[in-house]
């Protein structure tokens, strides 16, 4: 379950452990969570979550998550319910 009821932009990273794609972009999701998590001024504002699509199913269907990785932003305020 995604929780989304912060003021912050959430970028959700829907994957599965089985997936080699998204085993392959495992080094640059750390590299870009790394930045934005470290530095004070993007950090107030982000939040990054990884969401297993084979272990939550019900949320990567929520969002229509079909293949993986997915990558998902959604809006501050809107309790996760408006997403790009």
């Amino acid at each position: 379950m995604v929780d989304a009821s912060n003021d912050k932009f959430i970028v959700v990273d829907f994957f599965m452990p089985s997936c080699g794609y998204c085993s392959k972009f495992m080094p640059d999701w750390n590299r870009i969570y790394d930045f934005y998590t470290e530095n004070e001024e993007y950090n107030e504002h982000i939040k990054f979550i990884k969401v297993d699509g084979d272990a939550d199913y019900e949320t990567a269907a929520r969002y229509n998550i079909e293949s993986f990785p997915t990558f998902i932003i959604l809006t501050p305020g809107t309790n996760g319910d408006s997403w790009e």
